[in-house]
């Protein structure tokens, strides 16, 4: 078998084409960021964007069609591959997109949703990029989760800050250790996090 790879111009039109027939004209999967109240966008279009996520195009490509079928009305259609692929490339800049594209649409009815992609580490890194989003619509009942998270060494530091955010202070002893520590990035995010728990306990 014959492994092809586009690239990104080939990519482009392969998209576009594929597009034209529901009589939209785009140069790349990129023009419907601009276009989300447009009427010309619909389910059809969306399941037409998501079919190319599993295509060998450029990073850029794949990122564009992340952000152009990810609206909350398309859910069903895109949530499946958006988690296939945020499974397959976590530590990677298509991971990220598809974290970010996730975190932009799902709501408090997702939560559920959140946590799972949270706790599955074969997400990788691009988990932290949902880690605030999902405190803010759980709450304190966020807090167990980002406990666990807590443990993982690549995303334990942006669980910190969540919770710190949240103002628990069981987590002060290990910001400390971190703010003490020889990661200087580390160190400086749990200094700031250290700042936010001492605020909390003033309010």
């Amino acid at each position: 078998m014959v492994n092809i790879h586009y690239s990104e111009e080939q990519a482009n039109t392969r998209i576009s084409r594929d597009i034209a027939r529901f009589g939209v004209a785009i140069k790349s999967p990129w023009d419907f960021i601009h276009l989300e109240n447009d009427p010309a966008w619909n389910l059809e279009i969306a399941r037409a964007l998501v079919n190319h996520l599993s295509e060998p195009y450029p990073d850029k490509v794949l990122e564009g069609l992340i952000y152009a079928c990810a609206r909350p009305q398309a859910a069903n259609i895109v949530l499946p591959m958006l988690t296939q692929l945020l499974a397959k490339r976590g530590d990677d800049f298509v991971g990220q997109a598809c974290a970010d594209a996730l975190v932009r649409k799902l709501e408090i009815k997702d939560i559920k949703i959140l946590s799972d992609l949270l706790l599955d580490a074969q997400n990788g890194t691009s988990r932290a990029l949902i880690i605030d989003r999902f405190a803010k619509l759980a709450k304190a009942s966020s807090i167990p989760i980002l406990k666990e998270l807590t443990q993982d060494p690549n995303i334990g530091i942006v669980a910190l800050q969540a919770l710190a955010k949240i103002g628990d202070q069981s987590i002060r002893t290990d910001l400390q250790l971190l703010a003490a520590g020889n990661d200087s990035t580390k160190s400086i995010l749990a200094q700031q996090a250290l700042k936010r728990l001492n605020k909390k306990l003033k309010t």
